[in-house]
């Protein structure tokens, strides 16, 4: 399966981790799904995605959040009074905190704190999926507010929380039980997939690797489809993957190219039947995509990516042209005629040879049943129904015997009464 490890030498925010790194997790499972739960049931007036309400009666409102503007118009992200533990007081103040520490830990810690991580009864991916979603409607509402500082300061926040997010989503969905568990949350892939139209290219660049990931699973490439198509409804899209192949289109940068056709291959080649491979290549293609101009940019570019150039080479070797198919379908049929009359003639020419056989046996039988004479056969004789025996020139036979000499051969014709006698 062709998918980016997580589990792989790269740098995490400002620190260099490498996988020889692997230890125990900072805090437990336990914890960190406590406090997703929590941030991902914030109402809406403190995440700032309702009305103006009143936020006398909620505890995890407080007045701490009017210090300044940036803790006016994103106040999930900021200091709350809802924990009565403290630690989560001292270390999870903001969700940039738990998801920065939720990822170390995904990344460094043991297989067993991911799988603990992950199932009942923590459920860590569908709290991720959660607050994931979120973090996607305080975007939103982040690009309705009047101040342009205050609210590009807080949409640059959330769009890194977003990454933060589906990078932790990844890590846990490389474990199958992590995979299957966003295919049961009832909007996960649809969740997912709007972060394909995000502002921020690794969020893209994740969500693209999430969606090839849960292509594989068993009924992944359905349920990617209807995440694709609601996708297209959400954005006005004329036709599936518009705004997809566009921004492939326009060299937004390798990473998001490899990406991108990587989930496009193998969306395509988990399709279940042709038909329906040829129905979505017609759909790209109705979109914009084209092989021909992918390939003449990655050589103007001077790209030397061999994994960019494997996916195209994938694309072209996987591609089903219902023209050359048809073409050769025509040319495969007309051969067929051809060999079938030849077939026809042939056939006819082993019945006559059949039949001149048959006759041919039929007359050497006959001549099988014509009486025997009682000549005998002498060797250098011809033709003669005679009797034959060789002899010396100038040999004088007697009694009755006829001798007769031609070219130094000798025919003796003996008389049937004296042979008798």
């Amino acid at each position: 399966m062709e998918y980016y490890c997580a589990h792989s030498d790269e740098i995490l925010g400002d620190q260099d981790i490498y996988f020889d790194d692997e230890r125990p997790p900072t805090y437990n499972a336990e914890d960190y799904a406590a406090h997703l739960k929590k941030y991902s049931s914030l109402p809406d007036h403190c995440t700032g995605m309702g009305h103006s309400r009143s936020t006398t009666n909620t505890k995890y409102c407080s007045s701490r959040l009017t210090k300044s503007a940036s803790k006016k118009h994103y106040p999930q992200y900021n200091e709350f009074e809802g924990f009565s533990s403290e630690m989560g007081l001292r270390q999870f103040r903001t969700v940039s905190q738990l998801l920065n520490k939720l990822k170390v830990d995904l990344h460094l810690s043991y297989n067993s704190f991911v799988r603990e991580f992950i199932s009942d009864p923590n459920d860590g991916v569908t709290l991720l999926l959660d607050l994931l979603k979120v973090i996607q409607l305080s975007q939103t509402n982040q690009k309705g507010m009047g101040d342009n500082m205050t609210n590009h300061s807080a949409l640059k926040r959330a769009l890194s929380d977003e990454y933060e997010a589906l990078l932790c989503l990844k890590m846990c969905a490389e474990m199958e039980d992590g995979a299957l568990k966003i295919s049961e949350h009832s909007s996960g892939l649809f969740t997912v997939s709007v972060c394909v139209m995000s502002n921020f290219s690794k969020s893209r660049v994740l969500a693209l690797q999430l969606l090839t990931r849960m292509c594989h699973i068993p009924k992944g490439h359905t349920m990617v489809a209807d995440a694709i198509s609601m996708l297209r409804l959400k954005f006005g899209e004329p036709v599936r993957f518009k705004f997809l192949i566009g921004m492939l289109n326009s060299f937004n940068s390798p990473a998001f190219q490899i990406s991108c056709l990587r989930f496009l291959n193998t969306f395509v080649q988990t399709a279940s039947t042709a038909k329906e491979q040829v129905q979505i290549q017609g759909e790209m293609e109705e979109a914009g995509f084209d092989i021909l101009l992918l390939k003449r940019m990655n050589f103007k570019n001077g790209a030397s990516n061999n994994l960019l150039s494997a996916e195209l080479d994938i694309w072209s070797k996987a591609y089903i042209d219902v023209n050359e198919i048809v073409r050769q379908n025509s040319v495969l049929r007309k051969e067929v005629n051809s060999y079938s009359l030849q077939l026809k003639s042939l056939k006819e020419k082993c019945a006559g040879l059949e039949r001149q056989r048959q006759t041919a046996q039929k007359e050497n039988e006959s001549r099988r049943d014509l009486p025997r004479d009682s000549y005998r056969w002498v060797e250098g004789s011809s033709d003669t129904e005679s009797c034959e025996e060789s002899v010396e020139d100038g040999e004088i036979v007697e009694n009755k015997i006829k001798i007769v000499r031609n070219n130094n051969k000798v025919i003796i014709s003996c008389n049937n009464d004296y042979l008798s006698a």
